[in-house]
C-alpha cells in the first residue's frame, strides 16, 4: 500500500526482461492494466526505438551488479513523449544468484523542461550553467561557460578529474572546501570565486554558486546545480580601485576631492598632515578653510576661470594652517566631468613649497646683499640700474644715478673684510 501510494514508477523485471512486479504509476505511465504488463519485455510493450536504450541499461546493471542511474523517455499512447530519471539496481535470489532488476522511475518531464528555460534565461543574462551528479561523477556545464573562456561548445574536459588542471592552483582547495562544506550541510550553498584557465592559457576570475537540487532515497546528496559568473572586469575593477587606495592614503602629496558645491568629500593623510586639519575637520566644509587672506580675489578668480574654460589650474597658493600659520603650496586642480559634461568633482593634489621658498629667499639674499652689512651689494645696484635703464627708454624718459661716498668705509672693508 505505501508502495501504490508514491508516483513513482516501481517496477521488477527477471533475467530475460519479463516484468514480474508493476504498481499502479507504472501502468498509468503504459496506458496499460497490470495484465497487460506483467510477463511482457519492453519490447512488446514499447516503441522499439527507446527499448534500445533501455535494454543497455538493464544489461549495464546486470553485468556491474549494482544500482546506475539513467535518464529514459517513454512515448506515451497521445504521442507525447515523457522523461524519467531511473534507478535501477539487480535483484538476487536465495541463494544469491542473479534473478533480475528492480527500477525506480521518476518523471522529470516538467522539471527538465523548466530547467532549460532556466538555462535559456542564464544565457540570455551571460551567466553558465552547471550541473554535478554527484554518484555519477560527471559534470555538464552550459555553453556560455565554455565560450566565456574561449573554447567552442563540447570542447572543454569538465569532469571532475581535470578540475585541478581548469582551476588555478592557489584557488583549487577554497573551492574544493567550499564545496565539501555545503555537502557536509555546514554551509546552505556553495560559494567561490576562482580563476580558470581560458583556451589560450590565460586566466578568468568567474563565480560559482550552487546547491543540492537532488538527493538519492537514503537522504545523500545526488544533484547539485548552479550558476557561472564571468566576474573578470569586476575583479579588475576592484584591483583598480585597491591600487588607487593605495595611491591615495600612500601620496606625500595632499589630495581632497571636492564635488561640484564645492565642498570637500575626502582627504588623504597628507592633507592632514600638512594642514593640520583632521579629516573629519574639514570634510563638507569649502575649502575656503584654509583661506590665508592674502590673495587679492582676482587672484581666484582667474583661477576659476581656467578651471571652466579648461579643466585645469596649476600655480602658487599661499594658504594658512589649523594653527594659524601661513604657508606656500604648489597645487594641482582638476575637473571631473560626468558622461554628459557636468561637472561632478574637483581633485586637488598640493605640496608644502615653504622651504623651497625659503631656501630661495635665503639664496637671493646671499646673491644681491652684503653679508656684513645686509646692504645692496653692487650686483643688486647693476641689476636695478638696468631694469631703470630700460623702463625709461621704453617711457622715453631720463634717469639720473647718484654717487655717495662714504669716508673711512675702506678701513673698516679693511678690518672686518669686504
Amino acid at each position: 500500500a505505501v508502495i501504490e501510494g508514491t508516483d513513482d514508477v516501481v517496477f521488477t523485471k527477471d533475467n530475460v526482461g519479463r516484468y514480474q512486479l508493476v504498481i499502479q504509476a507504472a501502468c498509468r505511465a503504459f496506458g496499460l492494466e497490470a495484465a497487460q504488463i506483467i510477463g511482457r519485455t519492453d519490447v512488446e510493450l514499447a516503441d522499439p526505438t527507446q527499448v534500445v536504450s533501455w535494454q543497455q541499461n538493464d544489461a549495464k546493471v546486470m553485468q556491474q551488479g549494482r544500482v546506475l542511474h539513467f535518464q529514459e523517455q517513454l512515448q506515451q499512447a497521445d504521442g507525447s513523449c515523457r522523461l524519467y530519471s531511473v534507478s535501477k539496481g539487480p535483484l538476487f535470489d536465495h541463494r544469491r544468484q542473479l534473478s533480475g532488476i528492480f527500477g525506480i522511475a521518476r518523471d522529470v518531464t516538467e522539471m527538465v523542461g523548466q530547467k532549460r528555460l532556466l538555462q535559456r534565461v542564464l544565457e540570455g543574462s551571460e551567466q553558465g550553467f552547471w550541473e554535478w551528479d554527484i554518484q555519477l561523477q560527471r559534470m555538464q556545464v552550459s555553453e556560455r561557460f565554455e565560450t566565456m573562456l574561449g573554447f567552442v561548445p563540447g570542447e572543454m574536459q569538465i569532469q571532475p578529474e581535470h578540475w585541478p588542471e581548469l582551476l588555478h592552483p592557489a584557488d583549487y582547495p577554497q573551492v574544493m572546501q567550499s564545496i565539501q562544506q555545503h555537502l557536509a550541510g555546514e554551509k546552505p550553498m556553495h560559494e567561490a570565486e576562482f580563476r580558470a584557465r581560458c583556451k589560450d592559457g590565460s586566466w578568468r576570475w568567474i563565480l560559482s554558486r550552487g546547491k543540492i537540487v537532488t538527493t538519492s532515497p537514503d537522504g545523500k546528496p545526488r544533484l547539485l546545480a548552479g550558476t557561472h559568473t564571468d566576474i573578470q572586469q569586476r575583479r579588475q575593477n576592484e584591483e583598480a580601485l585597491r591600487l588607487a587606495e593605495m595611491m591615495f592614503d600612500g601620496s606625500y602629496d595632499g589630495i581632497m576631492l571636492v564635488d561640484a558645491d564645492n565642498q570637500i568629500m575626502r582627504v588623504n593623510p597628507a592633507f592632514c598632515r600638512i594642514t593640520g586639519y583632521s579629516a573629519a575637520e574639514v570634510q563638507g566644509k569649502s575649502p575656503a578653510i584654509l583661506s590665508s587672506g592674502l590673495h587679492e580675489k582676482t587672484y581666484y578668480q582667474q583661477m576659476w576661470l581656467q578651471l571652466q574654460q579648461h579643466g585645469f589650474w596649476r600655480g602658487e597658493i599661499i594658504n594658512k594652517r589649523k594653527d594659524g600659520v601661513v604657508y606656500t603650496e604648489m597645487l594641482s586642480i582638476s575637473v571631473v566631468r560626468g558622461a554628459q559634461g557636468q561637472i561632478r568633482q574637483y581633485i586637488g593634489i598640493f605640496s608644502d613649497i615653504s622651504h623651497l621658498k625659503a631656501h630661495a629667499a635665503e639664496l637671493d639674499k646671499v646673491a644681491n646683499f652684503d653679508a656684513l652689512t645686509g646692504l645692496p651689494n653692487r650686483r643688486l645696484l647693476l641689476t636695478r640700474f638696468n631694469q631703470t635703464l630700460i623702463r625709461a627708454l621704453q617711457m622715453g624718459q631720463r634717469c639720473a644715478a647718484c654717487l655717495i661716498d662714504i669716508d673711512g668705509f675702506k678701513q673698516i672693508n679693511d678690518t672686518y673684510g669686504h
